[in-house]
């Protein structure tokens, strides 16, 4: 994405409009932002107010969506929202529920991340418990609120599956499901081309060893794609697995391969703490 942040207006160029228009051209561009109204810090109001519904127009000509980013300026930001109902997403949710639910009825999406796994979050877990699913979608805010266990560690996007966790609880559904949920509907509000690919359905009958970086025996998270699946890429020959050390939460990753018999082997020596035995598995086209 591509756009002002209502923290960095000063100095901003004259022709930042241009600017913004030609970096959209880049085939990685895929929003405009994040833009929007930020009134916890001492910025003038009106250079906000004025440079976000710019970025609001821009994205409607450029047919593209837009990442809004709103602190202490509900009253404001929702009022041009109502005035232009652009394709938008309201990253790092932070209203209530009666919020939540004027964002939806004028078309927003709204966006929610690892906020919803901390003890004091009430207004976030109401808005997971409410909101309809088809309007979900999940984030990091990345480097910023790490979910718990991880507070106060820089976040990144393998920590997005406690989010997932503690709201796929909430709607009493797995998992997977809302992970297939929020994966399309990110595909609605951000068409990303995403073809080509196996998934691959494993049974796993895992010998934990100790962790090298803290000498304890690892229990492991395996990530998967949006089906709750390991992903094999189109030309057969790589995954990857994404782990982490729940005692030292030490992250590493390990590239899979597919053998001539399609069986998965893994390295060993870019493993360090796992060994996996893989029992069975399918390929899904």
């Amino acid at each position: 994405a591509v756009g002002f942040h209502p923290e960095n207006l000063e100095n901003i160029p004259d022709n930042y409009l241009e600017q913004l228009a030609q970096l959209s051209k880049h085939k990685k561009v895929v929003a405009i932002g994040e833009t929007g109204l930020d009134y916890h810090w001492d910025i003038p109001k009106d250079l906000q107010k004025r440079v976000f519904e710019e970025q609001i127009r821009l994205s409607l000509d450029l047919e593209m969506p837009l990442i809004v980013h709103d602190r202490e300026a509900h009253g404001d930001v929702y009022d041009l929202l109502r005035k232009y109902k652009p394709n938008a997403l309201v990253h790092c949710f932070s209203g209530s529920v009666e919020l939540m639910r004027e964002a939806v009825r004028i078309g927003m999406y709204i966006s929610l991340g690892g906020v919803v796994t901390f003890k004091n979050a009430r207004h976030s877990l109401e808005v997971a418990s409410e909101i309809p699913l088809d309007r979900l979608l999940l984030e990091t805010d990345a480097p910023y609120m790490a979910p718990v266990p991880f507070r106060g560690k820089r976040c990144d996007s393998s920590m997005i599956i406690y989010a997932a966790e503690k709201i796929a609880s909430l709607r009493n559904i797995s998992i997977s499901e809302l992970l297939q949920i929020t994966c399309d509907n990110a595909n609605i509000i951000i068409i990303i081309e995403i073809s080509g690919f196996f998934c691959l359905s494993l049974t796993l009958d895992v010998n934990l060893k100790s962790c090298k970086s803290c000498s304890k025996t690892c229990i492991l998270t395996f990530f998967t794609d949006c089906k709750g699946q390991l992903i094999i890429r189109n030309n057969h020959q790589s995954c990857l697995l994404i782990r982490i050390c729940h005692n030292c939460d030490n992250l590493c990753r390990a590239q899979c391969i597919l053998d001539q018999d399609r069986r998965i082997l893994i390295p060993v020596d870019d493993i360090d703490f796992l060994t996996a035995k893989f029992l069975n598995y399918c390929i899904d086209t």
